[in-house]
């Protein structure tokens, strides 16, 4: 679902106990759509309608939210994720309401034919595929960020808060937005919020909010 992508929480500043609760809420929800089609519930049917369109149009936010700031081939495959979960969305979509008599009527009976096997198969192996992808691109992620915050740690050890300043300043990209989190994190005594402000990236400058706000 789009609302998922990390910019969409960034840009709505959700945080702490509300980020959990929406993600238990979610999680609710799939469980009873997948409860409900599985055992065709007549409410399953508007439900999974609306599920799915909402992830499209959540998904289509996320599109033109992905971070600009991030390394080139990390927004490239952002972006390839972005329309393959699009595209699958509207295949359920166009799937699910054209079923609509076996919702209506639990009494019918479901004869499947060898089309609706194949779609549902090559549909979970997608899904299947596009969760394998967006784990090893979620760790590649965490590994080169965990690295640069690493890295600027050691530059800004036992450094002044003008030093440290300066050299952030000297990085660019998401080096620099990384380098300004890790500054907020090691001078809590400090009112960093301006440099949380210069911060290019939503997510690296919510981050670094964060920071300050533990510190």
């Amino acid at each position: 679902v789009g609302l998922l992508n990390p910019e969409v929480f960034a840009l709505a500043q959700i945080r702490g106990t509300l980020f959990w609760g929406l993600n238990i809420v979610i999680a609710i929800v799939i469980a009873s759509m997948i409860y409900g089609i599985r055992y065709r519930k007549h409410w399953a049917y508007p439900l999974a309608l609306f599920w799915f369109l909402a992830s499209v149009l959540l998904s289509l936010l996320a599109l033109f939210m992905v971070d600009t700031s991030v390394l080139p081939i990390m927004r490239n495959l952002l972006w390839v994720m972005t329309i393959a979960v699009i595209a699958l969305d509207l295949a359920a979509l166009w799937f699910i309401a054209n079923r609509k008599k076996y919702f209506a009527d639990p009494e019918i009976a479901v004869r499947q034919l060898q089309g609706e096997h194949l779609f549902v198969r090559v549909m979970g192996c997608c899904w299947i595929l596009l969760i394998v992808v967006s784990t090893i691109l979620g760790m590649n992620f965490y590994h080169q960020v965990t690295n640069m915050a690493d890295q600027s740690a050691a530059e800004l050890s036992d450094t002044t808060l003008i030093h440290a300043l300066v050299l952030c300043d000297t990085k660019q990209g998401q080096a620099r937005d990384v380098c300004y989190v890790v500054m907020a994190s090691m001078f809590p005594q400090q009112d960093l919020a301006p440099i949380c402000d210069r911060i290019q990236s939503e997510f690296f400058r919510f981050t670094c909010v964060r920071a300050r706000a533990h510190g």
